[in-house]
C-alpha cells in the first residue's frame, strides 16, 4: 500500500497484520528506506530475533522515538552520537597576523 511506501510526517501510525516472523519482517523491509523501526510485542524473545533482520537505521522495543545524542552513528538515520557531530562540524583554521608582523616578500 502507498501508505507503507512513502514517508509521512505527523503522528500516524502505520500497522498491518502478519502470520508469520518471515512475513513481518518482509512486510518490513519491503519499504525500501526505512530510517526508523519499532517493534512492539510483549514477547522479548521475539524481538531480539526480528530486531537485526530489519533494514533500518535504528530499531527501538516497545519504546518511542526517544532520541539520545551520545547513542552510537548509525541510528535514527545517523543522526545521533559522536558522528552526527562530526559529520555536521566543517574544520576551518583562520590565521589572524598581529599589528607587528611582518609580511613576508618572496621574490623581492
Amino acid at each position: 500500500m502507498r501508505i507503507f511506501q512513502e514517508d509521512i510526517c505527523g503522528p500516524v501510525l502505520r500497522v498491518t497484520p502478519f502470520d508469520t516472523e518471515e512475513e513481518a519482517v518482509a512486510l518490513a523491509n519491503a519499504t525500501g528506506h526505512a530510517p526508523t523501526a519499532y517493534l512492539w510485542t510483549s514477547d522479548l524473545q521475539r524481538a531480539r530475533r526480528l530486531a537485526p533482520s530489519i533494514e533500518s537505521a535504528a530499531t527501538w522495543v516497545n519504546s518511542h522515538n526517544a532520541g539520545d545524542l551520545q547513542a552510537s552513528p548509525g541510528s535514527a538515520g545517523r543522526e545521533d552520537g559522536q558522528g552526527n557531530i562530526d559529520f555536521y562540524t566543517q574544520t576551518r583554521t583562520v590565521f589572524v597576523a598581529g599589528d607587528d608582523s611582518p609580511v613576508p616578500r618572496f621574490g623581492a
